[in-house]
């Protein structure tokens, strides 16, 4: 009986352990994700009048493959919200609802 329990234990810890690792593999494939929208980072701090198409590029592959990467993009706290979300728009690219992102906090 004490053996079934060990085994028990050891399978959930072992399926804990592996969500843990999902979790951080998600996270690092956004980070990737998010360190390729850096043709963007100039609209976006403001310092271009229009993006440019590598990052319109890019902005249409990552919402293609992975989307939800996007809402860690809008998470970040030295982003200019503003215009972060009048990207898509200014790369005439469609994007789900930013409604759909969940707030950090």
């Amino acid at each position: 009986m004490l053996a079934m329990k060990m085994e028990i234990i050891s399978l959930l810890i072992g399926i804990v352990a592996i969500g843990l690792w999902i979790q951080a593999m998600a996270q690092s494939d956004c980070q990737n994700t998010i360190a390729g929208l850096s043709p963007c980072y100039n609209y976006i701090a403001d310092s271009g009048s229009t993006p440019s198409p590598q990052c319109c590029n890019h902005l249409k592959t990552v919402v293609q493959t992975r989307p939800t990467c996007l809402c860690e993009l809008l998470n970040q706290d030295d982003l200019n919200q503003t215009r972060a979300l009048g990207l898509p728009q200014a790369c005439n690219v469609q994007t789900p609802s930013a409604s759909r992102c969940h707030s950090k906090n």
